[in-house]
């Protein structure tokens, strides 16, 4: 295996590295499948061979290659039936179809999708919107372009809980149905913003597709080609990247329309070349380039070659567009009569606009105007120029938007950048100045240890130096002492625990919580045989975190269960894990003790808050301190004279 892949040599590695490494190196993402699938096979891991099969799929759906996509789709479903994993079938069932979609049998496909509803309805939030982002294009494609944009909408309106590739596919999208409902501004403001979200999240492929909806915009409806040459460069650039070539030629299609607009025949010529070169290896009938390349040899005198690439279009399309064009031609080879006869026809018969692409229109108007002047009919030159002025007023109307919105873009970058600049710095000074407490937090407990160990130390001399000789008063205010100094001793042992808990935790390793939990059982042995108490646990999972301190966390829930334990009732402690379907897993622990008030839930896991018990108040804040920095959240749920259940989430490994 080659290039960055080498370091990938587990099933782990592969699954968690496959969509990145496919996004940067494409054409590795099938060696990558592939490898993950024999491991699987060999450990006989049925979800990771159907994760593979899924990779393969991908790999050829985004090549075009539908049916052989379907087969490996086909197969990844097939061994994840057997699971109950509902984040993996739904897009299992989304990418067939999307297959379908693209092979054009929608019926199908909508069957494919109104099963996956179903599935959807049992996974999390943000894998529901990713679901919805498919659907809605779906919904798009198939001209239901309301429904549409109800699904978009409310993938905005719930953008924080979903990556910002889908908000951004989200403006995409919005903007795709605005252009097929004619609103041609809306659908630019909006592929506009989902361009800055690709861009500013590297997602080449998006970036692709974008850009090259913009570029075809500015050059063909707002007649603006010194923009869409901004906008096809990218296109190129990112069609590059991931190695579509097709994409590619698209692009150059459009620069070299863009430089025969401005007349910089230079480099026209040159892309034409880079187009010729590229093309001659795939060889792919993008017909639409056509025209432009013929009207660029029209522009330099070269009838010759002006005729083959004529010749090339007019022999496969067969349109009013295809005759005007001739027109030109033999206006150009001074064949004036045959080229009147045919604008003449074209004239008596009205030209048709509805059978004319947009993309076309004032190239056809623009071409007519310009051949009525050379052979000095200046009636029909009058009717095409009326009708190339009108696509100019809307072209202007959009020219001038853009303008306003590139404006609006750029004050409000430079709002946000001024916003950026004045959040970081408070973001350092308060970084500075939180050190700075846990510093202060964590000398002033080490400080006061040693005058409270003397205390301690001294009172419990005293005690024997003066046994028998003191009444029973003294010898009740030296036991106040005593108590004191150890009380004392306990939370400033828990105050320096907080102090560490605050500070950096260092990287995340897999943990067993089998063997955590055997380690925190032997630890509290002790506190276990006093009490006579029973800690059962059911998990056989890893997790990524800092074993030290997840530690940390089970002695103190544990060791709270029991200390605040039931009079004449047995402590029992119960700990179990679930999967949940984010790559999050989620831990119980359960207990039959006194519970917890409900005027104290709101406060358990505040510093300090003792909340009627007689422990530090510091405990609990610190499990909250310590799953916060793995990434997760912790709860509590109990009832008074019951018990507790504490519930917290960890990354699964």
């Amino acid at each position: 295996m080659s290039g960055p892949v080498k370091i990938y040599d587990s099933i782990d590695d592969l699954r968690d590295h496959w969509h990145e490494i496919n996004c940067e190196f494409p054409e590795l993402g099938m060696e990558v499948a592939n490898k993950l699938l024999n491991l699987a096979k060999l450990e006989q891991d049925l979800v990771s061979q159907s994760d593979a099969y899924n990779y393969m799929g991908i790999c050829q759906m985004n090549q075009g290659y539908y049916n052989d996509a379907l087969e490996f789709f086909n197969l990844s479903k097939k061994y994840i039936k057997k699971h109950d994993d509902y984040r993996r079938r739904l897009f299992v069932n989304v990418n067939i179809a999307l297959c379908l979609s693209n092979l054009e049998e929608l019926e199908a496909a909508e069957l494919q999708f109104m099963v996956a509803d179903q599935i959807a309805e049992k996974c999390s939030l943000k894998d529901k919107l990713q679901y919805l982002s498919n659907k809605g294009s779906f919904l798009s494609k198939i001209e239901k372009y309301n429904e549409a944009l109800d699904l978009f909408y409310y993938i905005l309106e719930n953008g924080e809980h979903i990556d910002n590739m889908f908000v951004g596919f989200a403006y995409y999208s919005i903007g795709e149905c605005q252009f097929f409902q004619d609103d041609r501004v809306g659908a630019m403001e909006n592929w506009l913003v989902a361009l800055r979200y690709f861009q500013k999240n590297n997602n080449t492929r998006q970036l692709a597709l974008v850009s090259g909806r913009l570029s075809e915009l500015y050059l063909f409806s707002i007649k603006y080609p010194q923009k869409a040459i901004k906008y096809a460069t990218l296109e190129l650039d990112a069609n590059t990247k991931v190695g579509q070539t097709h994409g590619k030629l698209i692009a150059r299609a459009k620069l070299i329309h863009c430089y025969v607009e401005l007349e910089n025949f230079e480099l026209a010529k040159l892309e034409i070349e880079n187009f010729i070169k590229e093309n001659s290896i795939l060889q792919l009938e993008i017909y639409s380039i056509y025209p432009t390349i013929f009207k660029y040899y029209i522009e330099v005198g070269d009838l010759k070659e002006a005729k083959v690439w004529l010749y090339g279009y007019t022999s496969r399309v067969d349109d009013q567009y295809s005759k005007v064009l001739t027109a030109q031609y033999y206006a150009f080879d001074n064949r004036e009569k045959e080229s009147e006869k045919i604008i003449a026809k074209l004239i008596y018969e009205g030209v048709n606009e509805e059978h004319l692409s947009p993309l076309i229109q004032y190239d056809f108007f623009d071409v007519g105007y310009k051949l009525a002047k050379k052979i000095n009919r200046s009636e029909w030159a009058l009717y095409f120029l009326e009708k190339r002025m009108e696509f100019d007023t809307n072209a202007k109307k959009m020219r001038e938007k853009s303008l306003l919105f590139d404006m609006n873009a750029k004050y409000e970058n430079s709002l946000k950048e001024a916003e950026i600049d004045k959040l970081e710095k408070e973001k350092e000074y308060l970084d500075e100045l939180n050190n700075s407490l846990e510093m202060f937090a964590y000398n002033a407990a080490h400080d006061l240890k040693e005058p409270i160990r003397s205390i301690n130390s001294f009172s419990q001399l005293l005690e024997i130096n003066l046994s028998g000789k003191i009444d029973e008063n003294s010898a009740e205010f030296l036991n106040f002492i005593k108590s004191s100094a150890l009380k004392m001793q306990s939370l400033i042992d828990e105050l320096l625990s907080f102090a560490r808990v605050t500070g950096d935790v260092g990287g995340f390793e897999k943990v067993s919580l089998e063997e955590l939990l055997n380690l925190v059982n032997t630890e509290l042995n002790t506190l276990i045989n006093e009490n006579d108490a029973v800690i059962n646990w059911n998990v056989p999972d890893e997790v990524m975190g800092n074993e030290h301190l997840l530690k940390l966390v089970f002695q103190n829930l544990i060791s709270n269960s029991i200390k605040h334990r039931q009079a004449k009732v047995k402590p029992i402690v119960k700990i179990k894990s679930s999967l949940l379907s984010d790559g999050m897993i989620e831990l119980e622990v359960e207990d039959n003790g006194k519970g917890i008030d409900k005027s104290f839930i709101e406060s358990v896991f505040i510093p300090f808050a003792k909340n009627g018990s007689s422990g530090t108040g510091l405990g609990l804040a610190i499990c909250k301190k310590i799953i916060n920095q793995h990434g997760g959240e912790i709860r509590v749920e109990s009832q008074k004279g019951v018990g507790s259940k504490f519930r917290f989430t960890l990354k699964v490994a």
